[in-house]
């Protein structure tokens, strides 16, 4: 079901070849819902929950600072007050950079920061990081060709081992089917 918000559909999508089952973190989400899907798949040896956000970008106007402040402070605290499954992991378009990005892009505030680095102390690991600690990629390049590593995939640290690959795969951005590279995770489940 995609929600109507101001006369606009929206919505996303996780597609799944196994049975996938309700998850209730995305009723945690009062700031944008429609911006975060969420759902389990029962595995062996427990329960995985998948969590797609895409987190608004923003300009200088206090409006758009506002909304992208209070959507990345309402994910936080709904990691810390929705039930937790087994394993889970978080991914999407974050339109965040994480705080060594390079280059360094100096509009970027320590708030937007700091929601990767809570990401991090709230035992979630970048899996493109894990895999791949120097290298530099941008799942994003503007007009100017500067890139830009918006786009991530965050694994509960209980999943680090299971990470087999994580990369981005460019041709949907160069052959203009988005203006985004998709991150690719396998994990070994």
């Amino acid at each position: 079901m995609f929600p109507e918000i101001e006369g606009k559909e929206y919505g996303a999508m996780i597609i799944s070849k196994y049975p996938l089952e309700e998850s209730t973190f995305s009723n945690h989400i009062s700031c944008l819902p429609f911006r975060a899907v969420s759902a389990r798949i029962s595995l062996p040896n427990g329960i995985l929950e998948i969590i797609g956000l895409y987190v608004p970008s923003r300009d200088k106007s206090m409006k758009k600072i506002k909304r992208k402040k209070d959507f990345l402070s309402n994910v936080i605290q709904a990691l810390k007050s929705a039930p937790v499954s087994n394993f889970r992991i978080i991914l999407g378009d974050f339109n965040v950079l994480e705080p060594n990005h390079s280059p360094h892009y100096s509009f970027f505030e320590e708030w937007e920061y700091d929601f990767y680095k809570n990401l991090i102390n709230n035992q979630y690991q970048d899996a493109f990081r894990v895999m791949s600690p120097i290298t530099k990629e941008y799942s994003w390049v503007g007009r100017t060709g500067q890139g830009y590593r918006y786009d991530h995939c965050f694994v509960s640290d209980n999943l680090l081992s299971t990470i087999e690959k994580c990369f981005y795969f460019h041709k949907p951005r160069k052959i203009r089917l988005s203006d985004h590279s998709a991150i690719i995770t396998q994990l070994s489940l």
